[in-house]
C-alpha cells in the first residue's frame, strides 16, 4: 500500500482528537490513557500523533506488482513507451494481456451480479456501456479519453508527448467501457447493440458492424 500525505495527516489528526477528547474529559481520560499504556507500553502519549506520522512517512512504498501474473520491476513512468498500465482500483497490469484478463474478471464479475439481482427487486449494477475512445497502438500501449473525444485526439495527445500511438498491423481503434475494458469497433458495436446504449441519431456508420464515436457523442 502507497502511504499518501492525506492519510498520515487523517491518521494524525484522529489520534491528536483521540488525546485531546481523553484530556478534556470527552472521554474517560484516565481509563483511556491506562488502557492505551498497558495495551502499548507507550507513556509518552503527548508526542504519539507525531511519531505515527514520522513512521507512516518513514515507511516504504510497496514495489508495484502485475496483478495477474505477480511479475514485479515494473515501470511505473508514463509516457516510457512500457507496456504497463495502472487500473482504475490501483492495481497494476505488465502487459496488455494481464489487463484484458484484468478488466475481463471485472466484468464477468460485474455480469454475475446483474444476473443475480435479477428478480430479486435489488438495485441491480451499471451495464457496462461505453464512455470513451481507445487505442491500442503497435507498441501494445492502451490509449484512452473520455467522451466526447475523437480518436483524433489521442493521435494528437501521442504527437504532443514527442511519440505515435499509430496501430500498425497489432494494434486496433476501439472504445472504452466503464468496466475499464478496452473493445475494439466491432465489439463495442456488439455491446451498443446489446445493451441498448443511447445513439447520438440516426445511424451513421452504415453496414461496416463498427462503432465510431460519431455514433455515440
Amino acid at each position: 500500500m502507497h502511504v499518501t500525505d492525506e492519510m498520515v495527516d487523517l491518521v494524525r489528526d484522529a489520534v491528536r482528537f483521540a488525546v485531546q477528547a481523553a484530556g478534556e474529559g470527552f472521554c474517560d481520560a484516565e481509563a483511556f490513557l491506562f488502557n492505551y499504556s498497558t495495551a502499548s507500553g507507550d507513556e509518552d502519549w503527548e508526542t504519539l500523533a507525531d511519531r505515527v506520522s514520522a513512521a507512516l512517512r518513514a515507511a516504504p512504498a510497496a514495489e508495484p506488482q502485475c496483478c495477474m501474473c505477480g511479475k514485479t520491476g515494473l515501470s511505473t513512468v508514463e509516457g516510457d513507451g512500457g507496456s504497463e498500465c495502472q487500473l482504475s482500483d490501483g492495481r497494476w497490469t505488465c502487459s496488455f494481456e494481464c489487463w484484458e484478463r484484468a478488466t475481463e474478471r471485472v466484468a464477468l464479475t460485474a455480469r454475475a451480479a446483474l444476473a443475480s439481482v435479477k428478480g430479486s427487486g435489488e438495485m441491480a449494477p451499471e451495464k457496462e456501456t461505453i464512455t470513451g475512445v481507445a487505442i491500442l497502438d503497435e507498441q501494445g500501449r492502451l490509449w484512452s479519453l473520455p467522451a466526447p473525444h475523437r480518436h483524433s485526439h489521442i493521435y494528437a495527445l501521442a504527437a504532443l508527448l514527442g511519440t505515435s500511438a499509430e496501430t500498425g498491423e497489432g494494434g486496433s481503434c476501439g472504445f472504452s467501457t466503464n468496466y475499464g475494458r478496452f473493445l475494439d469497433r466491432s465489439k463495442a458495436l456488439q455491446l451498443v447493440r446489446r445493451n441498448k446504449q443511447e445513439l447520438r441519431g440516426p445511424w451513421t456508420s452504415g453496414p461496416t458492424n463498427e462503432l465510431y464515436s460519431e455514433d455515440l457523442w
